[in-house]
Order: structure tokens, then sequence, then C-alpha cells
């Protein structure tokens, strides 16, 4: 494989999308004046998906123009009620997807490609796409997205769950959602073998995006049939609703603490859910997506590659890592937890929070408003786990075959 002047992007969700905004919008001398191709095998489903994240960038968020729709409350539901959050300098957005793709295509030096990526060959010079359908693309540097290639590291008893998410885009017969807040969190459908809540994100008073999350340890199964449970929620948050299913969505991201692999050769970079750029704390991976990107254009202005890209403070691992150890260990705390942080602490000091932001100042704020118990043992859990791994004696080197 020679030098080429294409860097491939593999996927076009959420994190292909904003890499190829940010490359396209960089100086073509800081990306070698390469071009950029992003290989999607499903664009339809792509323009059907909504992405949405909290910012305080104001004017220089590159999506604002593109939002569909943005609001300056929140909303908590639980056991005590209703509470509106009201932002100061930050705003909860949505994207859709028919918007990106749609800007995608008015860029400068951005293609777009149907079809599956069966292969990522590698080399010193230059790496090649390879399709499924037989088609290849050559490239000076891939960016894959594919959670396909999750590669992780750190201790394997270390905890991994699974968020996923069942959704649908209803039209009701009636006003039924409060258009001016999105409602963050409803606890009220939390179960005790799992952590579960309700999101509604209002299109209109009639209008809405309604998902039920639930978050367990991977290699668990919610015994709720997923309809079942977003059937019931959606009767105890609305009553007897009569409505129109326009979509549904459903998806699932992997909460791990666990350091993911990001370098996959001399070529080839794992971004997106595959770079571990969904938030443990959060699961969300919008904003986190952004701003990777624009440390993989530094890196291509400044090192001439994408991989000089910084890491995250132990500091903020750390706490994934505890709070993780509660979800897993004791899901039924985990509604009250995040009830206490919410109605206790500005709700702009908690997403800086969940957005590994928050100094220790306000880290130790929200920690004195929280019960400390579940902390303290997630802490020993993830400690005591630190230190067996040190205490392991190293693998034996690999004895050669005999004969050799």
């Amino acid at each position: 494989m020679g030098v080429t002047s294409s860097i491939v992007i593999v996927g076009g969700g959420a994190a292909g999308l904003t890499l190829a905004t940010v490359l396209a919008a960089a100086p073509q001398a800081a990306r070698g004046g390469a071009r950029v191709v992003v290989v999607e095998r499903d664009w339809a489903r792509v323009r059907r998906r909504r992405w949405s994240y909290w910012t305080d960038e104001g004017d220089d968020d590159p999506f604002a123009a593109l939002a569909e729709r943005t609001w300056a409350r929140l909303r908590l539901v639980d056991g005590d009620g209703e509470l509106l959050l009201p932002l100061e300098r930050y705003r909860y957005r949505t994207v859709r997807g028919e918007a990106l793709v749609t800007q995608l295509d008015g860029l400068a030096g951005v293609e777009r490609v149907d079809g599956a990526v069966a292969e990522v060959v590698d080399g010193a010079e230059g790496a090649r796409v390879l399709l499924d359908d037989g088609r290849a693309l050559d490239a000076a540097w891939v960016l894959d997205a594919r959670p396909a290639t999750i590669a992780l590291g750190g201790p394997p008893s270390a905890p991994r769950l699974t968020q996923r998410f069942w959704g649908l885009v209803l039209e009701a017969d009636r006003d039924a959602f409060d258009a001016g807040a999105v409602t963050l969190f409803d606890l009220r459908p939390s179960q005790g073998e799992a952590f579960r809540f309700g999101y509604v994100l209002p299109l209109g008073e009639r209008h809405a995006l309604v998902e039920l999350v639930t978050t367990a340890p991977a290699h668990a199964r919610d015994r709720l049939a997923p309809d079942a449970a977003l059937a019931a929620w959606l009767v105890e948050a609305f009553g007897a609703l009569e409505a129109h299913v326009h979509d549904d969505e459903q998806g699932a991201s992997l909460l791990t603490a666990r350091r993911f692999r990001r370098r996959a050769g001399a070529r080839h970079l794992r971004v997106g859910v595959a770079g571990g750029r969904i938030q443990p704390s959060s699961g969300y991976g919008f904003r986190r997506a952004l701003e990777d990107a624009r440390a993989i254009a530094r890196s291509l202005a400044r090192r001439g590659h994408p991989f000089a890209l910084p890491r995250a403070r132990l500091r903020d691992r750390l706490l994934d890592a505890v709070l993780l150890e509660v979800l897993a260990h004791e899901p039924a705390r985990a509604a009250p937890i995040f009830s206490r942080m919410l109605r206790r602490n500005p709700i702009e000091r908690v997403l800086r929070l969940l957005d590994g932001r928050a100094g220790w100042r306000e880290i130790l704020a929200v920690a004195a408003s929280l019960p400390p118990w579940p902390f303290v043992v997630g802490l020993a859990r993830h400690t005591a786990r630190a230190l067996r791994l040190l205490r392991a004696p190293p693998p034996r080197p690999a004895l050669p075959p005999p004969g050799s």
C-alpha cells in the first residue's frame, strides 16, 4: 500500500459525523490536505437518529445552528414529585441525524460512502479499508467507530455494565408533554435488579421521544420484557394516552472504567464507542465525541498523526470506577443517589461532574450531599481489585515449542 491522502472514518454515527465536521472545518494543511471519507452501511438509519447533549459553549457550539430543539430547563421526577432544574450557562440540545448528514453533504473535501466494512488492513505507510462488496479504500489514517472492534485493558474483573434503551417517537391525541423541559430522569420505574429510569425529550406539547433506560451488569439478563416495561412506565407517567408511533429506536452502550485500547495499528485508531467515548457515569457520548474530534484534529495538525490524545485523569477514572461498582453491586441504591444528587446540588454542578469537568471543591460538595456508605464499599471493592492485580505474579514467558 502506498501513501494516500484520505482519512477514512468507519461509521456514520455521532462520532463519525462529528469527526467529519471538525476535520472538514480544519485548515487543509492541518490534515495534510487529506480528503475525508465517511463509510456507513445504513445511512437511512443514521438520518432517523437523534443525539442529545448539554453544553455551555454558547455560540462556539458547532452544532447549535443544526439543533432541532434547545432547552433551558431539565426535570427530575422521583418519589417526592417533580423538580424543575433551570439552566444558566448550559443548554440542552438535540440534533437529528438528517441535519448532520445534510450538512456533511455540503462540506468541501468530504465524501460519503455506502457500504459495510469487512476488514481494515493496516500498513506502515497507509491502510486499506475493505468493504464487503469487494471495494477497497486506501487511507492515510483510519478512524474506526465500530463497537465490534472494542479492546479493553485493565483488570478483567472490573465492572462492565450495559446501558440499554428502548424508545418511541410518539404523537399524542392531546397535550401530554411539557415542551419547555427535558425529563432527564424519571426514577419511578427503578427496580432492585437494575438501575432503570425514564427519559422524555419533548418535541412539542403532543410530540416527544420517550425512552426507558436500563443499566445492569453486561452478563445480566433483564427479567422485564422491554416493551412491557416501557408501556408500564408510560402509563405511570402519562396515564391513558392514545398516541401514534412515528418511529422507534433502541440501542446499547458499554459502560466501564477499564482502559480502552485506542490504537489498533500503525494507521488505525478506534474512536466513538470503540474508543471509550461513552461517559461511564452518564452514558452520554455526543459531547465527548466532539472533544475527541477536536483533539484528533490538533494531533494531526501538530504531530502529523491522530494518536497524540489526552488521557483521562486518574481522578475521573476513579470516580467513574466507584460509581460503576455501586451500579453493579447495589443497583437499588442508584435511584436514591441520583435523586439526592440532583435535589441537593445546582444542576450545572452535577453536569460538570458527569462531564468530568468539576473541580475538587465541586466534587466534595456533591459527595457531601450523598450517602457515604455505598461509595465507601465501592471504593473498597475497587481498591481490593487493584491490590490483587499488583500482587499477582507476572506472567511467565512462553516456552519455545519442542525442537525449536
